[in-house]
């Protein structure tokens, strides 16, 4: 083991790794008369210093060039020049630009033509897409990268293709922003207004990407241009006779030359809402700028800045900055009557990196990240803590001398909730739930990528994660102390307190990887292949010698003592274009992910719920094949078949005397599906896309706390259907854009636009009768949503000013979230209990009517936004 550990570390100071942030340009010259290749041809890629020369075989390329739109200019004496326009380079992907030149005796004008983006990606191996700055404003009230990538095929909610919900990676800038608890899961989302390219990964993956499972969601951020550009908007739901949810929106953005060198970006966003589910919990009170404001039931805010130094030609430096903060409150309905009684939500985070390129040749360049992330999050009653819910008294008669505890919360609010006339709503009590969490995560990268040759891309890596955790929450404060707990032992702050307790204090988990990837390019064939080597250390809190005890003693097992956690997994694909209008592809990948840290650091002092050090990677194999074929100039249509087997996914497992739950890697499940895709690129004035996808989900458990949930005894065997398999959605667009100078029809006015946007979804699963033998075998009612998007522009000198309404869920349907068990159908006045057959009454019904049973309802916000 302990060689293994050298190995490891051998490999940390030695190799690089860094996820993709730049493209490639590559493709071929010939003589137009004679059709023989050009050698010695210049290509530049115009307004950049990146740039090429033609080999023998009149073959090129050009690589590290960032996402965007690019003219490149063909040039050789004794020939015509060529200069292509609008080509747009797509992170992780090769861009073909080849050119016919003309020969000539004298000098005359180039030739300007303008690209057009292939709808059919001969080097994709895997199921990939690829959104911009520009796709992203014609969709409906887009604001974050999450809604995005839940518009994807084969996505239902944040599940991808039948994964967990933090099974998807999110990167910005090639830098995890994985949580440091919770996995996968985001940190924080990105305002859409500081993205310039997304790519989402919802297939295979190369060897380049770990610690996910499902998906991938590659973000490129934008930075400070040539010249001082800004965006401005403000979008507002607040008007009368309109649906309103009490919502406002605002964000910027700003970027350009600081000075010769030095380049800046910044943006910002803000939202403030009551939602369509409003609480009515009394709102803080704030003044900024002079202005006096109430906070809404859900305040989020978020910032980003990059800044950019061209130290000499080859060798960059930025420096980025993020945070993210919000507050807010859920709607608890049995909490209806005592709002102020439910808890305020509190959460921060920050990520800093620090970012050196430097381009060795033409053909090699390597990257240096340093990266720190920070998470914070706290859960409570107004900021009030469990003792603040007492009051001590002496004993002067039974015990004298002797103290006691006693509830101060309001009179008679002596519990977490007492429902006293039995209608389902609490009438007295506060919510027992005090959580905070706080936690760091230190990153390093070092990424090498060479283009050894024109048919091999190479890159090869590492990265490692250094982590500090701590957690704890408490619950069932206000009636429970228990002073027999021995506080030397117990960790945490107030041992004494709770019902329920589950901490971890500093956990320093090391995570890292080691991978190797050959992209081979070859005419005819494109293979990616590669292979990933991870590394996973719990760190020494639960190898200490009074943890391992303790541990032992509560589950009745043992711990294994194995600091140093290896585990390789293989990656292929495989890329056959047929002609340059067809193509297919063949993916394979083995991906394994370290389950979220609470369910291995939580004590095993406090009882009920305990942590387990033995958890192994969930792991997960995937297959995927896919076809696409363009039709005509601007229609394509995609086909694409996945299976993916999901295993050690973690459950519970009861143990011990007295009993305790700890988590095991029991769970297992499957998906499968074949996903259909139609796009219409944009072309005489119209643009769309259409994708249907079925897909069957099924497996042990939906999630990491069922087996508790089920019940002490009943822990069944077998597989049912997960709580996110939903058969059958459509996702369908349709885009009409009338640019500045035409007219539609010959008639319509020019700068305008209409974005149509429609979701369908079969019904998610429900278990009939509440039976648990019956568990997710009944089926909802399926679910549709149009939103619509307006918009008109108009220049203001060098300002462009454009007004716009998003009209969502225009015909106001009421989709249904849950259902009464016994009729498959919402609560309706009118309904019996399954069981004693008798009408429920209006006090009854009442309660079981929660207004989030349905979706959001119909909302229409009116905007401006100004650009210059």
């Amino acid at each position: 083991m302990r060689c293994i550990f050298i190995i490891i570390v051998s490999l940390i100071i030695s190799s690089p790794l860094f996820a993709g942030i730049t493209g490639k340009i590559a493709g071929r010259v010939v003589d137009t008369k004679t059709g023989k290749p050009l050698p010695g041809v210049n290509v530049i890629v115009l307004g950049t210093h990146l740039g090429a020369a033609t080999d023998e075989d009149g073959e090129y390329f050009i690589i590290q060039v960032p996402p965007g739109d690019y003219a490149i200019k063909a040039s050789m004496i004794g020939y015509r020049a060529v200069t292509k326009q609008k080509v747009h380079v797509t992170v992780d992907l090769t861009t073909k630009v080849d050119f016919d030149l003309e020969p000539t005796v004298i000098e005359v004008p180039g030739i300007i033509v303008t690209a057009k983006r292939p709808l059919v990606v001969a080097d994709q191996t895997a199921s990939t897409r690829y959104v911009t700055k520009e796709e992203i404003e014609s969709i409906p009230d887009v604001e974050t990268p999450t809604e995005i990538l839940r518009l994807q095929p084969g996505v239902v909610g944040t599940h991808v293709r039948g994964g967990r919900t933090y099974e998807t990676l999110y990167l910005v800038d090639g830098i995890p922003i994985r949580h440091p608890i919770y996995g996968a899961v985001a940190a924080f989302d990105l305002n859409v207004l500081s993205i310039k390219e997304m790519e989402m990964l919802t297939g295979g993956f190369s060897a380049e990407y770990g610690q996910a499972q499902s998906g991938v969601v590659n973000i490129v951020t934008r930075e400070g241009g040539p010249k001082l550009s800004g965006e401005l908007e403000y979008k507002t739901d607040n008007y009368p006779r309109l649906a309103s949810f009490n919502t406002d929106y605002g964000a910027f953005s700003v970027g350009g030359p600081l000075t010769g060198k030095v380049k800046f970006f910044l943006s910002g966003s803000g939202e403030l809402t009551d939602t369509y589910t409003k609480n009515n919990k009394t709102r803080g009170k704030y003044r900024l700028l002079g202005i006096k404001f109430h906070d809404r039931q859900s305040n989020s805010f978020s910032g980003n800045s990059k800044l950019t130094y061209t130290l000499i030609p080859g060798i960059k430096l930025s420096l980025s900055y993020r945070r993210g903060w919000s507050w807010w409150s859920d709607l608890n309905w049995a909490w209806k009557n005592l709002p102020d009684s439910i808890n305020l939500n509190r959460r921060t985070s920050d990520q800093a990196v620090l970012s050196l390129t430097h381009t060795v040749s033409k053909t090699t360049f390597y990257t240096l990240h340093l990266g720190r992330l920070m998470s914070y999050a706290h859960s409570s009653i107004d900021g009030m803590e469990p003792p603040d819910f007492y009051h001590w008294r002496v004993d002067t008669i039974i015990k004298p001398e002797t103290t006691y505890v006693e509830s101060t919360w309001v009179s008679k609010q002596t519990s977490w909730g007492w429902d006293l006339d039995d209608d389902g709503f609490l009438d007295t009590g506060v919510q027992q739930y005090w959580s905070k969490d706080k936690s760091w995560i230190w990153t390093a990268k070092f990424d090498l990528t060479s283009q050894i040759n024109p048919r091999h891309l190479v890159k090869y890596g590492l990265e490692l994660n250094y982590e500090d955790v701590s957690y704890c929450n408490i619950q069932y404060y206000s009636s429970f102390y228990f002073p027999d707990r021995d506080s030397t032992k117990v960790p945490g702050p107030w041992p004494q307190y709770g019902l329920y307790r589950w901490v971890f204090e500093h956990g320093h988990p090391w995570i890292g990887a080691a991978y190797l990837q050959d992209k081979i390019e070859l005419r005819g064939l494109i293979v990616n292949a590669g292979l990933r080597l991870d590394y996973f250390n719990p760190g020494p809190t639960v190898f200490d010698s009074s943890y391992i005890k303790q541990w032992e003693t509560v589950t009745g097992m043992e711990v294994e003592h194995q600091k140093h956690r290896l585990i390789i997994s293989p990656r292929l694909g495989i890329s056959y274009p047929i002609t340059e209008q067809t193509a297919m592809y063949f993916n394979y990948g083995k991906f394994t992910q370290v389950p979220e840290l609470q369910y291995i650091y939580r004590d095993p002092w406090t009882g009920t719920w305990c942590g387990n050090p033995n958890l192994k990677p969930q792991k997960t194999i995937h297959y995927e094949f896919g076809f696409s074929h363009q039709f005509a100039p601007d229609l394509a249509a995609y086909i694409k078949g996945f299976n993916k087997d999901m295993y050690d996914y973690v459950g519970m497992l009861r143990v011990g005397m007295p009993p305790i739950w700890i988590w095991v890697n029991r769970g297992y499940g499957r998906a499968r599906g074949i996903e259909v895709e139609l796009k219409k690129r944009y072309s005489h004035f119209t643009s769309g896309n259409f994708s249907y996808t079925y897909q069957n989900v099924y497996g042990y458990s939906s999630w990491e706390f069922m087996e508790y949930y089920r019940g002490w005894e009943w822990e069944p065997v077998g597989t049912r259907r997960l709580n996110w398999d939903q058969r059958h959605t459509i996702t369908a667009s349709f885009n009409v854009t009338v640019p500045k100078g035409e007219k539609l029809f010959g008639v319509l006015p020019d700068r305008w636009g209409a974005n149509l946007l429609w979701r369908f979804g079969s019904g998610l699963p429900y278990t009939p009768n509440d039976d648990p033998l019956k568990e997710n075998l009944g089926t909802r009612p399926f679910t549709s949503t149009t939103d619509v998007r307006l918009y008109k522009e108009v220049g203001l000198g060098k300002l462009n000013l454009r007004l716009f309404a998003n009209i969502l869920n225009l015909f106001n349907n009421k989709n249904v979230n849950w259902v009464n068990p016994w009729t498959g159908q919402p609560w309706k006045y009118g309904d019996a209990d399954g069981r004693s057959h008798r009408i429920y009454t209006w006090r009854r019904m009442l309660y079981l009517r929660n207004p989030a049973m349905f979706g959001s309802p119909r909302q229409i916000k009116l905007g401006i936004r100004l650009s210059f």
